[in-house]
């Protein structure tokens, strides 16, 4: 795995700054309610499922891209402030750390699958 140091600054965020709130925004055309994502400023996302679906459902996709830039933010400063080895054959929080790189890559320009 990459060499890695105390502090060192992820790439820089190109994603609208959170907080991010979610506003119910109404049926659309096709009956689905829908919700809207993003700042009082500008929307990132609408969530909607087609009417088999649970609203329920709907609502928890909502939550969690809401809390995308939290998320994001909670897993850079994990990264920059864990001082360890990433071998995992001495550092026992190796994989868990491997884990949170590969999900910061996944949210930036060019990464993930």
């Amino acid at each position: 795995m990459g060499e890695r140091r105390k502090g060192e600054v992820m790439s820089a965020d190109t994603h609208t700054p959170g907080p991010w709130r979610i506003t119910n925004a109404g049926l659309n055309d096709d009956g689905c309610y829908r919700h809207q994502i993003g700042t009082y400023e500008k929307t990132v996302a609408y969530t909607w499922l087609p009417n088999e679906h649970n609203d329920a459902e709907n609502e928890a996709n909502a939550l969690v891209i809401r809390a995308a830039p939290e998320l994001l933010a909670a897993l850079e400063y994990l990264v920059a402030e864990c001082d360890c080895d990433m071998d995992e054959d001495y550092n026992p929080h190796a994989a868990p750390l491997a884990k949170a790189l590969a999900a910061i890559s996944a949210a930036k320009p060019g990464g993930g699958p």
